[in-house]
């Protein structure tokens, strides 16, 4: 019994080490939590928005090469940590405002009325320790895009970013996001969205256009944020919910022959198919 007990302690021991030699070795081969983000430092920057009716913020996806040249893979940059703020303009004058750091991976160009925001992270100007990562991840101080009011367009394609739109009041506006939007304080006669996930927190809109063939999700906050009309326009089968307090009326607005709408109203409201 003496000797049994032994052999089970030995066993258990040898198992014990076998573990933590394990949860060690792989410990080593994981990269750290701050290395897997790549930080943009130094001190906010303003610049002058040019005379534009068009912004579009894209990100360059760039090619991983093995050390022989041959492509691995594709690497995407995410902005979950570099959130942007789209404010109100001053006298018509357009700004945007970011780390300084940034400057060594952006570009901004015209084109017609068209202003681009480029960001690129290509490896001659990345550290090799980022050199292989297929998402790189940004963490930054807030970008933050005073609009002036000639701009009608706005166009976000960074990946994983969270932009909050406060204080504008216009006639209208379009928008456009790759995730997350909210719309905070905001007054618009007609408001049109498009892709992403969007929250309708405080404000107000006469008429909210809304391209369901891309947006994963909406939310209107009844309690602070009022819409009268919702314009709904899809592409084939497309299902919703109208939640209590939403609107008052829903226009179906089908942009192909085969497009269909199913609805479910949580409360009375005016349904229009065009």
């Amino acid at each position: 019994m003496k000797r049994t007990t032994y052999i089970i302690f030995g066993m258990l021991l040898t198992g014990l080490v076998v573990v933590c030699a394990g949860i060690f070795y792989a410990s080593t081969q994981v990269t750290g939590w701050d290395n897997i983000f790549l930080d943009i430092k130094g001190e906010k920057k303003t610049v002058q928005l040019p005379q534009c009716r068009v912004i579009q913020m894209v990100a360059v996806r760039n090619i991983i090469a093995t050390g022989e040249g041959e492509e691995k893979g594709i690497r995407m940059p995410a902005f979950g940590e570099l959130p942007l703020k789209i404010t109100s303009g001053e006298a018509g004058q357009g700004s945007f405002t970011y780390a300084s750091g940034m400057d060594e991976f952006m570009t901004m160009n015209s084109v017609g009325d068209t202003l681009r925001i480029v960001f690129d992270f290509p490896n001659d100007k990345l550290e090799k320790k980022y050199q292989d990562l297929y998402w790189l991840n940004l963490r930054s101080e807030e970008m933050i895009i005073a609009l002036p009011d000639h701009v009608q367009f706005l166009q976000t394609s960074l990946e994983a970013q969270k932009m909050t739109v406060e204080g504008l009041a216009r006639d209208s506006l379009s928008l456009m996001v790759q995730d997350y939007a909210t719309i905070n304080d905001c007054n618009f006669r007609a408001l049109t969205v498009q892709n992403g996930a969007w929250l309708f927190n405080t404000g107000k809109t006469d008429n909210l256009h809304l391209h369901l063939n891309g947006i994963r999700s909406w939310n209107v906050n009844a309690s602070s944020f009022h819409v009268d009309t919702e314009y709904l326009y899809a592409h084939g089968d497309q299902r919703c919910t109208l939640e209590n307090g939403e609107c008052r009326q829903v226009v179906w607005m089908p942009q192909s022959k085969d497009a269909s709408l199913d609805i479910k109203l949580k409360e009375a409201a005016t349904v229009v198919v065009k």
